[in-house]
């Protein structure tokens, strides 16, 4: 009887893996990747969360098209697989900006944020 309370006490660690990753996987948002890499950093998921976290982030900003939904992605995944196209998404937004206030200012508030902006 010891023996088997000691095998299913072994067993634990890689059930409770298993159950966290299945969650992430079920909720398939970068949030749910994220806390799973939180909750077990040397899990046996841990290379896929990670690239699937990078993804779902990404498809989140580009859904959202927002500078700050990209400017999380490039703060929470900056040696991401997306990290140009975040960059330059970012820029382009800030410039649509200036373009739809189409004013000095507007036009100057780009370039001084934006020195090696594309635009």
């Amino acid at each position: 009887m010891l023996v088997f309370v000691a095998i299913i006490v072994m067993m634990l660690p890689a059930t409770w893996d298993e159950i966290d990753w299945r969650v992430a996987l079920h909720a398939n948002q970068a949030v749910a990747y994220e806390l799973s890499l939180k909750k077990r950093p040397d899990g046996q998921h841990i290379i896929e969360a990670h690239d699937r976290w990078d993804e779902r982030a990404w498809a989140e900003a580009l859904s959202a098209n927002t500078t700050k939904e990209g400017e999380r992605y490039v703060w929470l995944h900056h040696d991401g697989k997306h990290i140009h196209e975040a960059k330059k998404m970012i820029d382009s937004l800030y410039w649509n900006k200036a373009l739809d206030a189409n004013t000095i200012a507007s036009y100057k508030e780009y370039i001084k944020g934006h020195e090696r902006g594309a635009y």
